[in-house]
């Protein structure tokens, strides 16, 4: 059970920071040359609708969160021989953390101008 709710932490981390990294920090320097190649991928996977999915950082972090669950589910079965995929309900989770955060800061913002 703790290594259910350490994983369900991690993952909302994860996929939250990744999202971070992808959406605001997708112009800079190291980050730019892999956000082109996800937006390649999408854009051929998908379609073109897809790869803008990585300019809103609300909905990358709830996308990265799929990523974050699939490593943990592994690393979990490798580990403790138990099966961890909650991924539906982690993208949720923290895709109202990222929304909210960023209506805070964007009120804070706001009261400062």
């Amino acid at each position: 059970m703790l290594s259910f709710f350490i994983s369900l932490v991690i993952s909302i981390m994860l996929a939250f920071g990744m999202a971070i990294a992808i959406s605001e920090k997708g112009g800079d320097f190291p980050v730019r040359p892999w956000r082109i190649r996800l937006q390649l991928v999408l854009r051929k996977v998908f379609g073109r609708r897809w790869s803008r999915v990585v300019k809103c950082t609300v909905c990358t972090s709830f996308w990265t969160a799929l990523g974050a669950d699939s490593v943990l589910c592994l690393v979990n079965l490798i580990l403790f021989g138990t099966f961890y995929f909650f991924w539906p309900f982690t993208g949720f989770i923290v895709l109202g953390i990222t929304w909210l955060l960023i209506e805070i800061l964007n009120a804070i913002d706001s009261k400062g101008e």
